[in-house]
């Protein structure tokens, strides 16, 4: 089984992180090559290709002029402790047992616009490059075409020798679209989280986002692989709602 989440554009480079255990990016080589062009632009024009503030154009120009001098410059963390959005507030992943943690980085992957497919533990530097950015990498015209046949064919490898071909997909839609779902042999489950909220059950974004962490931690806990063990998580008031999921599009509710 794989589970897939988005990175997050927060990250933390200064709390210790509790591991000293890491891995190494497979696509670690084409990272250096995006790292490479990102390089050519200036802090004005990467605030205008991530529609960012200039403050934040400054720090990423800084972070990839720095891209290759060494870890006191810039640093290394592993990527499941490194990113700090909602999702990750919700996979807590600082108070994960060793056993949980050696699953995840057989299970886990994250998805991400520099990297491409990361495991839990994979040593990763400080960046913010979303999937979405309309950047040409060598002869590509964006980073999903530069990802997607990389990423599907990452996926399947590891599908093919694992004993589930379960994906759950914990992604957003900016980073899951990556995939090339017609050429994967799998089931995917993408389950959906709803708050109620004036008379009807919505998507409220921060909420979905920590639920999506909190689905993704209680799968590593229980150590899931089949699609049916899905329906019983039941965390932070979240409930499997029958009448309203698919068989590929689980839908859990929370009424308070």
């Amino acid at each position: 089984m794989i589970i897939l989440l988005s990175p997050a554009k927060t990250l933390d480079y200064k709390t210790k992180s509790p591991l000293n255990e890491d891995s190494l990016p497979i696509f670690h080589k084409q990272a250096e090559i995006i790292a490479s062009e990102m390089k050519k632009f200036s802090a004005k024009q990467i605030s205008e290709l991530m529609e960012v503030s200039m403050d934040l154009a400054q720090l990423n120009f800084e972070r990839f002029q720095n891209w290759n001098k060494d870890k006191t410059i810039t640093p290394l963390k592993q990527a499941i402790y490194a990113y700090k959005g909602d999702v990750y507030l919700g996979l807590n992943a600082y108070l994960w047992e060793k056993d949980k943690i050696d699953f995840a980085q057989q299970n886990l992957r994250i998805l991400s616009g520099l990297y491409g497919y990361l495991k839990p533990l994979d040593l990763i530097k400080p960046y913010r490059l979303e999937m979405g950015t309309k950047v040409k990498i060598k002869t590509q015209p964006d980073l999903y075409h530069f990802w997607r046949n990389r990423i599907t064919k990452a996926v399947i490898e590891e599908i093919n020798l694992n004993e589930s071909n379960l994906v759950i997909n914990l992604a957003s839609m900016e980073y899951s679209s990556v995939l090339d779902y017609k050429k994967m042999n799998s089931k995917v489950i993408s389950p959906q989280f709803l708050d109620f909220k004036n008379g009807s059950f919505k998507m409220i974004s921060f909420f979905a986002k920590k639920a999506r962490g909190m689905m993704a931690s209680y799968l590593c806990e229980y150590k899931i692989t089949n699609a049916e063990d899905i329906i019983g998580f039941n965390q932070d008031g979240y409930i499997y709602n029958p009448q309203l999921s698919l068989e590929d599009k689980p839908v859990f509710t929370r009424t308070q």
